[in-house]
């Protein structure tokens, strides 16, 4: 057998720190990769948690967009109430009952006070006005015609002389946030 030659010292230190220098630079790529993928990761957080607040304002919006809808249908069904004191027969019954079935959601759109308002004045004024118009209407003789003929006007001013009311009531309501 021969013998192996004699590596140079340096050779011999390179060759028993080596696996020393590739733990740590192994370590060194490991950490750098994880911090780097760490600050990918938190980036993309950051961008979710936006997109996450930007579709909660936009749900937001959405839902004050649709109660406001749903507002403003039942102003329109009250105006509309009111302009349908000029029509007789079918289209006057038609417009009521539009009217009827916007009050029974309007208790859950608004605050008692409009509710109230809605109820208990301009559809108690509506229903006084359509019995007086009835009573005018099935009147035969002219003195019970011509006093059926001034509840029925009398009914009519009752109502018109909610419209401003009306507005005032349902203001706060129909106004749009910027």
């Amino acid at each position: 057998m021969t013998p192996t030659p004699a590596l140079p010292m340096w050779l011999e230190v390179l060759k028993a720190v080596a696996p020393l220098i590739a733990a740590l630079l192994a370590a060194g790529v490991g950490a750098w990769v994880a911090h780097k993928f760490g600050t990918i990761q938190a980036g993309i957080a950051r961008q979710q948690a936006e997109t996450a607040r930007a579709a909660a304002a936009t749900a937001k919006n959405k839902l004050k967009l649709d109660l406001f809808d749903r507002r403003l249908a039942i102003y329109e069904a009250s105006i509309q109430t009111l302009a349908s004191t000029i029509l007789r027969d079918e289209k006057a019954e038609e417009a009521d009952w539009a009217f009827r079935k916007k009050l029974e959601v309007a208790q859950w759109l608004f605050d008692k006070s409009v509710f109230d308002f809605l109820h208990k004045e301009l559809w108690t004024a509506l229903v006084r006005y359509r019995e007086a118009q009835s009573e005018h209407q099935g009147a035969i003789d002219p003195q019970t015609r011509k006093d059926a003929r001034e509840a029925w006007k009398a009914a009519r001013q009752a109502l018109h002389a909610l419209e401003p009311r009306l507005n005032e009531v349902f203001a706060p309501y129909l106004r749009q946030e910027g």
